[in-house]
């Protein structure tokens, strides 16, 4: 505490504190194309505290410090600073508890320190060097929701945080402090939606999450080249084509929603029901584009991926046929799903019943992953332009469609 008269020396402290921090490690599972490779790095180096001392005038007398802010990144996406006092009080304090004045944070922004009602401070945060036509703000008093500095990619910044006051002699002399926390933190890492990546396995559920709803794209099954339509509906990625995959060919985690690995077999349902034995045929319809739409159909032990193979057994599926990341949905996905028949692309593909297909043109089902008390499974039914659930009174031996659904 300084004593005197009015030409006393008033002197200011600010403490800065510095709270760095980075993103957790992006997990090798979990990166694609569009996200880093790398764990990103941010150093940071900024001087503790900011003194400077101000001469009062009874007119108002004009004072400054700054310290060197050093930022440097890796990261793709760039860093974010954030600037506020650490108590949601913007306010410098006397140091000696028998002074209550205090001097105010700025009532107007963006002003130049001459311009400043007395007994008022600021700061600045810029590259240039601070001169007498720097303008300064008011320190927020909590962290704002929007950065004060905000970069896109890789970097190595300098800054000059500057604090200003003005003051006159009607102000006791002595030291006036406040806490000021600088934060700076890593960007998160892109997120790409449905329509930026190729492979229906590549879509994770941050993917599907940053993707807008109705937003639509083609993506293709990496296990057999095959590419479908898909949308976000409902808050959910939704395949909007029938599954083709065919059997003969191993499934296995790296490729599709199994545990392990599953021998995909090549039996057909023209051999007949089977609710043991997986079995499953791709539309062979004369017209190409409608055996396109109709796709294959499967036996509930095939949609499965042989895990469900029993008749009245109450048992949801626990993986499928589907991509990795992707399943069959649940019986409460589909119910809502009569809301976005359009989105969704329904089709009056029918259903394979003791080895012929029956109902194409008039009616369209799909399996589900839920199962009901009497061991039938929930199946969702498009007729008559309405999409609704209701359980699968022809039993698991018959064949029915799969759509396969990526949650967010």
């Amino acid at each position: 505490h300084l004593l005197g008269t009015s030409g006393a020396l008033l002197a200011l402290l600010l403490g800065v504190m510095l709270f760095p921090t980075t993103p957790d490690a992006v997990h090798a599972e979990e990166t694609t194309k569009a996200t880093l490779a790398i764990q990103p790095t941010l150093a940071v180096t900024l001087p503790n505290t900011v003194n400077f001392e101000v001469q009062p005038t009874a007119a108002g007398a004009v004072a400054s410090g700054s310290a060197t802010l050093s930022i440097s990144t890796n990261n793709e996406t760039g860093y974010s600073l954030y600037l506020s006092t650490a108590d949601d009080d913007n306010a410098l304090h006397s140091i000696n508890p028998d002074t209550k004045q205090t001097i105010a944070a700025l009532t107007k922004e963006n002003t130049a320190a001459a311009s400043f009602t007395n007994n008022t401070w600021g700061y600045n945060l810029s590259k240039d060097t601070a001169t007498d036509s720097t303008t300064y703000q008011s320190v927020p008093t909590t962290q704002p929701s929007d950065p004060q500095i905000t970069t896109e990619a890789p970097t190595t910044d300098t800054y000059n945080l500057t604090f200003a006051a003005k003051v006159d002699s009607s102000l006791p002399s002595g030291t006036y402090t406040n806490t000021v926390t600088v934060s700076v933190v890593a960007n998160p890492a892109y997120v790409p939606t449905i329509s930026e990546v190729a492979d229906m396995q590549d879509v994770t559920a941050e993917i599907c999450a940053a993707s807008a709803e109705g937003e639509t794209a083609t993506l293709i099954d990496t296990r057999d080249g095959s590419d479908y339509t898909v949308a976000k509906i409902n808050g959910n990625c939704w395949m909007t084509q029938n599954l083709r995959l065919a059997g003969g060919r191993t499934l296995t985690s790296e490729d599709s929603n199994v545990v392990g690995s599953w021998e995909f077999p090549n039996n057909s349902l023209t051999l007949g029901d089977s609710y043991t034995e997986a079995r499953f045929i791709l539309s062979d319809n004369p017209d190409p584009d409608t055996a396109l739409k109709y796709g294959g159909y499967y036996n509930y032990c095939a949609a499965s991926a042989g895990t469900v193979c029993n008749d009245i057994m109450e048992q949801d599926a626990l993986q499928d046929i589907c991509p990795k990341g992707w399943r069959l949905p649940t019986e409460s996905e589909m119910s809502g799903m009569d809301n976005y028949v359009s989105a969704f692309s329904p089709v009056l593909s029918g259903i394979y019943y003791d080895g012929t297909l029956d109902g194409t043109g008039s009616y369209g089902f799909w399996w589900s992953a839920t199962a009901d008390l009497g061991g039938l499974q929930y199946l969702l039914f498009y007729v008559d332009g309405r999409l609704f659930t209701d359980l699968d009174g022809s039993g698991k031996p018959s064949g029915y469609p799969v759509r396969c659904v990526r949650s967010s």
